[in-house]
């Protein structure tokens, strides 16, 4: 990554912000590993044309939710780059 002054700076992942906050008020990015009250949890994801929460529930079934509903009962505990090992592995952009 560089700064417009062309200095290098550490190399990173770029996570697009959701516009939306957890219950703590951290800012939920994609990519975000999230923690629901009862239901444990979910990954962050772009999924069509709007935020969605998901949860591997076997080898083909996902448990989907809209992110804009449940994101107030919701807290960031990481992310699926820096925690891979608190999620199933996430769908891969464009499935679905």
């Amino acid at each position: 990554l560089f700064r417009s002054d062309k200095e290098e700076l550490e190399e990173g992942i770029v996570m697009q912000f959701t516009g939306l906050k957890d219950k703590n008020g951290k800012e939920i990015y994609e990519g975000d590993i999230v923690k629901h009250p009862e239901d444990g949890l979910f990954w962050v994801q772009w999924y069509h044309d709007r935020w969605e929460v998901f949860k591997k529930l076997n080898n083909i079934s996902f448990d989907g939710r809209n992110l804009y509903s449940v994101s107030n009962i919701l807290e960031v505990i990481g992310n699926i780059y820096e925690n891979p090992e608190l999620v199933n592995p996430p769908v891969e952009k464009g499935e679905g």
